[in-house]
């Protein structure tokens, strides 16, 4: 990432980019977006791409605040996040307000 691109982001994300976290891309496939409250509900959209049928990708996905789903999704979610993509490339790239820092 480029010290543009961290400008960018930052950017985007003020007055907030102390409480956002960057990621590495790639979880559950990459095709995936998860919005999820500790203990509370979590909400997941995959992108399903199915070219023959459709020319852009199909969000299918479910809500719940059954605590096992919760729990269960909280679970692969810390688990991508304490792996890493790489050799001293963690998934968790930390707090947005630091990408450019050089620390």
């Amino acid at each position: 990432m480029t010290r543009e691109d961290c400008r960018q982001w930052k950017w985007e994300f003020d007055p907030n980019s102390d409480k956002v976290y960057g990621l590495i891309e790639g979880f559950l496939g990459g095709n995936v977006e998860v919005m999820h409250f500790e203990g509370e509900f979590v909400a997941v959209v995959y992108h399903v791409s199915l070219p023959d049928s459709y020319p852009v990708s199909l969000p299918i996905g479910f809500i719940s605040a059954d605590k096992d789903v919760v729990s269960s999704v909280g679970r692969l979610i810390t688990t991508y996040l304490e792996c890493s993509s790489g050799f001293e490339r963690p998934n968790d790239c930390g707090l947005l307000s630091r990408f450019g820092r050089n620390e």
